[in-house]
């Protein structure tokens, strides 16, 4: 007994020389899973110390901190906070709110002492009461069955209905075949020159839009690269594209057909201005190349047949 006197007495005097008081309270004190209750720390003190409450985020103890609130009032020298804690639990039985450390800080001397919160139970039931009884299972209704001869007649429906559902789908599909046109699928080259009368339509050349007719006319001939001899090269620099080129083409890519690359990248990239010749040079420049390209793979491969044949 007079151990614990020695070890009450300090606090209690400290308590009272601080003129303090510290209650919780939680509202309510009971419920069900998942409801809200409204913890309060109530604080009491002389307007000279310094109050430090801990950090609290997210939970205290098992339960979860929805919102936070805190409300500061003056009385004379004294000057009251309640600390207030919208929280909730999904766990039942009895939950505890753990004691909280509370430090306070004597702002003249500089002397501080260390407070403990109560700590608060609360009795959490389960949505179902023990008491309540389960209502009581029926046995499910049977469905009514059909009479024979409903089920015949219903057969006949369906007989009957069957050809003409199928006659319907055999019509409409021969019909959706007829009115299918057969598009044949184009040639590399054929595609290029199509895309370049395109261009040429669209007059970018003409109206000294030399950025667009450049862009296009190079994403022309990349699509008939890529399409011809099967290399990805669309997103090749020309810096990267004519080495691959030319070690893809060997002598069939011509110094003149880099330049034109190079060309239409200063254009691109740095607006260098051009001129309708120019534009409809390089034009000439790209199909021809094309078709070139193609007779003299059309003269290799009929050289190596009659190579084999002879």
């Amino acid at each position: 007994m007079i151990r614990l006197v020695k070890i009450f007495l300090p606090l209690l005097v400290f308590t009272y020389a601080f003129a303090m008081t510290v209650q919780t309270s939680v509202n309510p004190e009971t419920g069900y899973i998942g409801d809200p209750f409204l913890y309060t720390v109530s604080v009491e003190l002389e307007d000279t110390y310094h109050l430090t409450f801990p950090r609290i985020v997210d939970r205290i103890g098992p339960f979860m901190v929805l919102s936070h609130n805190t409300e500061t009032a003056f009385t004379d020298s004294l000057y009251k906070r309640d600390f207030q804690f919208q929280i909730t639990v999904f766990d039942t039985g009895y939950q505890v709110i753990p004691s909280l450390t509370l430090k306070i800080t004597d702002s003249e001397k500089g002397e501080e002492i260390t407070v403990f919160t109560d700590s608060v139970t609360v009795y959490i039931e389960s949505a179902l009461n023990r008491t309540q009884t389960i209502p009581e299972a029926y046995e499910p209704i049977p469905v009514p069955v059909l009479s024979v001869w409903q089920k015949i007649f219903l057969g006949a429906l369906i007989i009957l209905i069957l050809p003409g559902i199928y006659g319907i789908v055999v019509l409409k599909q021969k019909k959706k075949k007829s009115e299918e046109i057969i598009v044949p699928e184009m040639t590399p080259l054929e595609k290029l020159n199509n895309n370049i009368s395109k261009l040429r339509d669209k007059s970018y050349h003409i109206q000294g839009n030399w950025k667009a007719f450049y862009l296009e006319l190079t994403a022309i001939f990349k699509e008939y690269l890529e399409t011809k001899y099967f290399i990805h090269i669309s997103d090749l620099p020309v810096s990267e594209l004519i080495p691959v080129l030319r070690s893809e083409l060997g002598n069939r890519w011509p110094d003149e057909m880099s330049e034109m690359l190079r060309f239409a990248d200063l254009v691109k990239f740095a607006r260098t201005p051009s001129t309708t010749e120019h534009c409809e040079n390089d034009l000439k420049t790209v199909l021809n190349w094309c078709v070139d390209t193609e007779k003299y793979e059309i003269n290799e491969n009929m050289n190596r047949q009659i190579e084999k044949s002879s």
